[in-house]
């Protein structure tokens, strides 16, 4: 049976190449009959070749198709074909296994995740991808985790995800790498202005000016977004602030660039609603307030030199503050099993000291009192069991987080038994410091879902 086989392998080889023989002679002759002028007039074939940058800093870039790996890309004309709001918008839009989670229910802070590893806002949750703009890296210090209101999607020039575990963007880059490159004066030259409005009272406008000098030595560019909604749910606004510049002095050889970047948002991520709840009121909220502030300052300097026709070397510095504040208005849980209605004698008469009056001795219970506050207080003044008695919490954080760099990059690109070989090194020194606070207030809970 193998001797069969492999002559039905032969003679269907000697077949195929029968027929492409004939077909070669047949196309040939064809050739020869057209007129001279009909070959003259054929059209030339033109191919679109996808360059993706391979490491942290740019300098190293191949064409897609010569990297081992399902690389993906896209251009700014891709966020303004898709419409997207924010950076995530895009990659659930355009990439593949992308998928974002919206748990905050605000379109800021989402949970990016590719093949099972996340890039997400809130801390605590497992970070398996790294994200760099320009060669900074966009991971926090703090938990590793990525704001991505603070990234000026206005001033993206490509993005770029590359998957797998790869050392060369640092650490905790478990699941992929997600690289982007802003836009400059000579590649994007130009004002353009922006103002849109829609549903939910949602308004923004964005501008964005690029240019260069006569002798092409002298870039700029300058672009913000000022972004406002009411948001869909109840008590739900969140305001964006984003302002990015850029200032490009060099040549093609030898180039400096100077990029800063401030954001300044308020952002309000109300959480999971109770289904019964939804069904009276689906624009409800369980809780409130649930805000977040985050306010960054970034300035990076970054430098390339072509020493040779093979030699180039890149460098880069960054230093970035970023500060974040939340308030969020909470359940609390150790009082969902305690007597909250009817005040006790002495609960009472601490109310009365206070200066509350018409307190009933009984009868208040969870048919004509839903939203108890009076035995909170009255512990509170007493200093007795408030945390059992108080249904509500208000958690708040502040947190500073400080951190620069310095990264370098050597390429060298010589020919090497017949084909094109890049041999780069490079490293990288980062530091941070971080100061965070974490208070817990106790409340109750007010029929508007509000925290007092």
């Amino acid at each position: 049976m193998n001797r069969g086989g492999n002559w039905g392998v032969v003679w269907a080889l000697l077949i195929a190449a029968s027929t492409a023989a004939d077909a070669s002679a047949q196309a040939a002759a064809g050739q020869a009959a057209e007129p001279a002028d009909e070959q003259a007039s054929a059209p030339a074939t033109s191919f679109k070749v996808a360059v993706v940058a391979t490491t942290p800093l740019p300098g190293v870039e191949l064409p897609a198709a010569q990297i081992p790996a399902p690389v993906q890309t896209a251009t700014d004309q891709d966020l303004v074909n898709t419409g997207a709001l924010a950076l995530s918008d895009l990659l659930n839009a355009r990439f593949n296994a992308v998928h974002v989670n919206e748990a905050q229910n605000n379109p800021f802070q989402p949970d990016v995740n590719y093949r099972g590893y996340t890039a997400s806002p809130l801390l605590g949750t497992p970070q398996g991808l790294s994200v760099y703009m320009d060669g900074v890296r966009l991971n926090q210090p703090f938990g590793e985790v990525v704001s991505w209101d603070l990234i000026p999607r206005i001033a993206i020039g490509s993005t770029t995800l590359m998957p797998g575990s790869n050392p060369m963007f640092g650490l905790n880059t478990l699941g992929g790498a997600l690289s982007l490159q802003t836009k400059d004066g000579r590649s994007h030259r130009g004002t353009t202005l922006q103002a849109t409005y829609g549903s939910n009272v949602r308004r923004a406008f964005e501008f964005e000016h690029g240019g260069q000098s006569r002798r092409e030595r002298l870039h700029w560019y300058l672009a913000g977004t000022l972004f406002d909604e009411d948001g869909w749910r109840d008590a739900s606004p969140s305001s964006v602030r984003q302002l990015f510049g850029k200032l490009g002095w060099g040549d093609t050889r030898n180039e400096t660039i100077v990029t800063v970047g401030h954001a300044d948002n308020g952002l309000t991520g109300n959480g999971l609603q109770d289904v019964r709840l939804l069904a009276s009121d689906y624009a409800s909220i369980y809780t409130k307030p649930d805000v977040t502030d985050n306010r960054s300052s970034l300035v990076s300097l970054s430098s390339r030199r072509r020493l040779s026709e093979r030699w180039s070397l890149l460098a880069n510095a960054y230093v970035r503050h970023i500060r974040t504040r939340t308030l969020n208005g909470d359940i609390n849980e150790e009082a969902l099993d305690q007597s909250l209605y009817q005040p006790g004698a002495a609960e009472r008469a601490a109310l009365e000291a206070a200066g509350y009056s018409g307190i009933p001795a009984s009868g208040l219970d969870a048919s004509n009192t839903p939203f108890p506050s009076l035995r909170c207080i009255g512990n509170a003044l007493l200093n007795d069991e408030p945390s059992e008695k108080c249904n509500g919490l208000l958690n708040t954080t502040a947190t500073s987080q400080k951190n620069g760099g310095l990264s370098a990059q050597a390429t060298h690109r010589r020919p090497l038994s017949g084909g094109d070989n890049v041999f780069t090194a490079g490293a990288a020194f980062d530091r941070s410091g971080v100061g965070f606070v974490q208070g817990t207030e106790l409340g109750y809970l007010n029929p508007d879902r509000s925290v007092t």
